[in-house]
């Protein structure tokens, strides 16, 4: 059903490429910058007598290179293939087949920031050239023709290649995933694996977070105790970092280490307490969270220790890059602390940031001693640093715009955490040169307003406080501000009497409110914070010239300030551990880290999500089939482990299809409030093997948007298609029952289940009043699915958004 879905939905790809309408679609992840389709049947033919030729590479790259390019053809023909080699540096009158050329010398080194990556691809009835500076680019280059070939949909010739000019090169230079192995060790071969899936995504930096407060990963020659200690036994040997180290090399991956300084510093204080800002002795940290122990910048073994320590990192790590954490430091030991207060007063350091960047500067001044450059989070900004270290941003676009506008390279992770549970598209939208602009700079003067303030109740930590301004303009927009950041402008504003609804992307995720008004001042309501239902309640504020409403933001962001484009160097993804193992990482990583090394490698106008969702289903089979990533295996596993070995885990596989996990952080907290947010707390649940989205339900809803009204044959088609849905999940209803009432892990997912039927109901009973033009009953439908959606759980029952949008499209 959901091939013929895709089939049903694909449309011509909308980028800045010739491609010939008839074509087949082309099914690459990143998309090249550029790429032309030859306008008629032209194609390359494989044969089992191809000669091979390399220019300008050496003998041992020649015999990789030709030994990928006979892998990849063998698995298009799916037959064994022998490309025969001949030397294309000497004259002959005979022209290769296949043709790999160098234009400049080989690296002969690891990967560095700034290397040439573009690589030219050619196409024809009789060669194939794959062309490049160097041999990073001959990789990315076999990469995408992997996977031209081998997503190619059935019907096309095995041995015919479409004939294709692809000329290609990436937007950002850094393009990065950090994965976390303190929290959650994550063994050898599941880092690799990895690897392997961002080299096929054109991924090319590494980032490994190494310590934290819940563990020591490295191995120290010169500091054993961190390991000895700190580490459970469970760390990386320097053996082990070297071979992870070369591995990534080899496939074109930088590998940045990650040492945490001053704050999240548990582990050190287990093995190294006379470092630390107050006495010992310390215990292992199991929870999660922020916690206090800190080093002493006032203490000399401290930087003693750091030094012996960079040293030893650059043995292992040969990147220029080393990023010191930074982040969430609490002061708490500092200010308690006599002889570290005196020592403030005695430097003029007014206050414990400046303390942070007066320890900062002595760091600095260590990496650059071992020639490391300082890469570090938001935290790490200080105008007494020098301008070349790096700021990678989990704050968000306001603080990249600063960091940027300071001079500061910066990096930006915010709406890359994918540890999160978020919907695809929000990180496609996520782009690293995307600004929210001051209000000053876009409303005119006496331009009436409107502001609501409201308010959102988390699970855990402090509410979230939102502004919004509506200004009553010919076509009315509106502007929000959460937690006192800067305004951005809302996607779409819908105003009806008593109601207001509203969409933006915000760090939390894709946000939609839906607000009712009562007696003109009283704001009530929810906002969907991604699938994830959080009431509401709010006011009116006094009525303001726009003017006069943004003079408060305007001393926090001053008009001038700027953000330098040019300073962005790119993005990295984050796969944080709290609520991840090494048993379902590749779930939450893959297939959603392409579409985000797409947003870093295309070009800017590359936009259409639409397409994107298309592509990701073929790339999400290719990269199991062809790559080895694991995350359909993963997710059978872990729900073949919920119930006896000899049961069919099918009812459940087609319950994921209709359900999700809840987004943002709602599952983190939710733990916490039910003290499982630690270490030893289980992560095999239901919940942990589902897709953070389902696909199915994501092109049931593009067959909904592709309808221009409901008198459409678009609508009429996607209408049945949503009604075979959800009749082919009713039927699985009974064994569901039954598979969770044998199954003891099962039984958390009760309530699921008896919602999931409540919602299957709700909408087989909407698909017969929309068909019938029944109008009179969608609101008290619409009420019901409201009513499931508020439901408290890790788990959201997804299809009543589904359904929610169904009545809409009714109306």
């Amino acid at each position: 059903m959901w091939q013929q879905l895709i089939i049903f939905l694909n449309s011509v790809l909308l980028l800045s490429v010739c491609i010939n309408a008839n074509a087949k679609p082309i099914n690459i992840m990143p998309l090249p910058a550029e790429l032309k389709i030859a306008p008629d049947s032209t194609h390359f033919h494989i044969s089992p007598a191809l000669s091979f030729a390399t220019s300008g590479i050496p003998d041992n790259n020649a015999l990789q290179f030709k030994q990928t390019m006979q892998e990849i053809l063998a698995a298009r023909i799916q037959t064994d293939l022998t490309l025969n080699s001949i030397n294309a540096d000497v004259k002959s009158s005979d022209k290769p087949d296949i043709l790999v050329k160098l234009t400049q010398q080989p690296l002969n080194r690891p990967p560095q920031l700034g290397d040439d990556e573009s690589y030219e691809l050619d196409i024809s009835s009789t060669q194939l050239t794959l062309i490049a500076s160097n041999e990073l680019g001959i990789k990315h280059g076999l990469n995408t023709l992997s996977q031209l070939l081998l997503t190619t949909p059935q019907g096309i010739g095995k041995a015919d290649i479409p004939a294709i000019v692809i000329k290609d090169k990436p937007r950002y230079p850094w393009r990065g995933l950090l994965i976390d192995s303190v929290r959650h060790f994550m063994p050898i071969e599941t880092i690799k694996r990895q690897l392997d899936g961002m080299a096929s995504a054109k991924l090319n930096v590494f980032h490994w977070h190494l310590t934290d407060d819940q563990g020591w990963r490295i191995e120290s020659k010169i500091y054993p105790a961190l390991h000895q200690k700190a580490s459970d036994g469970k760390f990386y040997t320097q053996a082990e970092i070297t071979s992870i180290v070369e591995y990534a090399s080899h496939k074109g991956i930088r590998v940045v280490p990650e040492l945490d300084l001053p704050g999240h510093a548990s582990a050190i204080a287990v093995a190294y307490p006379e470092l630390m800002s107050a006495e010992g002795p310390y215990e292992m940290e199991r929870q999660w969270g922020v916690f206090e122990p800190i080093l002493d910048p006032t203490n000399p073994e401290v930087y003693q220790f750091i030094d012996k320590l960079v040293g030893e990192l650059t043995t292992l790590f040969p990147d220029h890059y080393l990023h010191i954490g930074g982040d969430e430091v609490p002061p708490t030991q500092w200010l308690n602390n006599e002889n570290i207060t005196e020592y403030m007063q005695k430097n003029a350091l007014l206050n414990a940031e400046d303390l942070q960047a007066h320890f900062n500067q002595k760091v600095n001044n260590i990496l650059a001693q071992h020639k490391r450059f300082m890469m570090g989070w938001d935290e790490i900004f200080h105008p007494k640093l020098p301008s070349d270290i790096l700021i990678q941003s989990w704050r968000g676009l306001d603080s990249l715009s600063q960091i940027t506008a300071a001079g500061y390279q910066g990096l930006l992770s915010t709406g890359f955490y994918i540890d999160q549970a978020q919907y695809t598209d929000y990180h496609y939208r996520n782009d690293p040169q995307s600004e929210p602009a001051p209000l000053v700079a876009l409303l005119p003067a006496d331009v009436q307003g409107e502001v609501w303030q409201f308010t959102m109740p988390r699970y855990k930590g402090s509410p979230i406080h939102g502004e919004l301004l509506i200004v009553h303009d010919s076509q009315p927009y509106a502007y929000l501000s959460l937690n006192g950041k800067l305004s951005k402008k809302v996607n779409k504003l819908i105003l009806s009497e008593n109601k207001i609804e509203y969409r933006i992307d915000t760090w939390m995720g894709p946000t939609t409110a839906e607000f009712t008004i009562s007696n003109d001042t009283v704001l009530a309501g929810h906002i969907f914070v991604g699938n994830t239902l959080y009431p509401i309640t709010g006011q009116r504020s006094a009525l303001a010239q726009a003017s006069q409403l943004t003079k408060a933001k305007l001393k926090q962001a001053p008009v001038e300030l700027i953000a330098d484009h040019n300073k962005v160097l790119g993005g990295e993804a984050t796969i944080w551990s709290e609520l991840i193992t090494h048993e379902n990482i590749d779930i939450r990583v893959w297939p959603r880290l392409y579409a985000i090394a797409e947003r870093l490698w295309s070009p800017k106008e590359l936009t259409d999500s639409q397409n994107m969702y298309q592509r990701l289903a073929s790339i999400s089979s290719y990269s199991q089939r062809y790559i080895g990533l694991e995350h359909k295996q993963q997710q059978q596993q872990g729900l073949q482990n919920l119930v006896d070995q000899n049961s069919d885990i099918s009812p459940l596989q087609l319950l994921a299809e209709t359900v999700e996990p809840a987004h943002y952080y709602t599952r983190h907290h939710l733990k916490f409030q039910a003290n499982e947010y630690h270490q030893q707390a289980p992560l095999n649940r239901f919940v942990d093997y589902l897709d953070v989205e389902s696909l199915p339900l994501i092109f049931l809803h593009q067959g909904l948007a592709k309808a221009k009204d409901k008198e459409s044959l678009e609508f009429a088609n996607a209408l049945n298609l949503i009604e075979t849905a959800l009749l082919k999940w009713q039927k699985n209803q009974p064994r569901l029952k039954q598979l969770i009432d044998q199954s003891p892990k099962l039984h958390s997912i009760k309530q699921v289940a008896e919602l999931n039927d409540k919602t299957l109901n709700l909408g087989i009973e909407l698909v017969k009043l929309c068909r019938n033009n029944s109008l009179t009953e969608l609101s008290a439908l619409d009420d019901e699915l409201i009513s499931i959606l508020s439901y408290k759980g890790e788990v959201v029952l997804a299809s009543a958004h589904l359904l929610r949008e169904l009545i809409r499209r009714c109306r």
